[in-house]
């Protein structure tokens, strides 16, 4: 954790050094109430679709990432391959969150977003009709669903960014910070309410650690584990429907707002 955390911490001191505006904006004289700024977010609506699409991200990543263990050790019965599991599905996350810049620069990023979250919705299903002993495609599987889950991540944080130019437009004031953190809030609450969720199945399902688990209880471990992030991933799928900031359309509204001097 002292590794990981000297790192982090080098990594952000390199973002603020090498960062430089390009554009420099005027701060608005009159003092805003941050909470009036916040309820205004909600006039942004695609900035909604966005706070709703990361609240069901972020629950599907609380549940998975709460039973996954559970999964391997009773659901598989192999419990000596739960760290070779929960590694193999970091790997995948981490190359699906490097060439999400690749793939995009290929495929527009709401289509390339819509197509990632098919793909996990198929994976997802999948550990439903694969036999618990299949544990080389239980493998497979669960990498192709995290190398997916990472190429929507780093897209859903830059259609954050997108949503502060429409709200620009749309609302008359630029509200980069209070967007990003009420993005935040959402990201945090959706992974709290994952994780009270996976509480509440195996609760529900009458689960006990450390012995052989029933039928019923096992139903639950695979609800949690690939049932909730189907659903999850299911909302996610209709409400990026609603979601029209392509890449286009960003570049017409900053066309617009580069046009218009009185946005701040």
């Amino acid at each position: 954790m002292v590794f990981l955390g000297g790192l982090a911490a080098a990594c952000f001191l390199l973002c603020f050094k090498m960062t430089k505006e390009t554009k420099q904006v005027k701060p608005a004289q009159s003092k805003k109430n941050a909470f009036l700024e916040f309820l205004s977010l909600f006039k942004n609506d695609q900035w909604v679709v966005i706070a709703v699409i990361s609240l069901a991200t972020l629950i599907l990543i609380g549940v998975r990432a709460s039973v996954a263990p559970h999964y391997i050790k009773y659901y598989v019965g192999e419990a000596s391959l739960t760290s070779n599991f929960l590694t193999l599905s970091a790997i995948g996350s981490v190359l699906g969150a490097v060439s999400t810049n690749f793939l995009t620069k290929f495929i527009e990023k709401k289509t390339l977003f819509i197509v990632a979250l098919v793909v996990v919705i198929i994976s997802h299903s999948m550990f439903y009709v694969l036999e618990s002993d299949a544990i080389v495609t239980i493998f497979i599987v669960y990498f192709i669903a995290n190398f997916a889950h990472m190429i929507i991540t780093p897209i859903m944080f830059s259609m954050v960014a997108d949503t502060v130019d429409y709200g620009a437009l749309k609302i008359g004031r630029r509200l980069t910070a209070v967007t990003f953190s009420g993005h935040l809030l959402a990201i945090k609450l959706g992974f709290a309410i994952g994780g009270a969720i996976a509480g509440w199945i195996l609760s529900g399902y009458a689960y006990v650690p450390n012995q052989e688990q029933s039928e019923h209880t096992l139903s639950g471990i695979l609800l949690a584990f690939a049932g909730i992030p189907v659903i999850c991933t299911v909302a996610c799928l209709i409400f990026i429907t609603r979601y029209k900031l392509t890449e286009p359309e960003v570049k017409r509204i900053q066309t617009q707002l580069a046009d218009n001097k009185t946005i701040n």
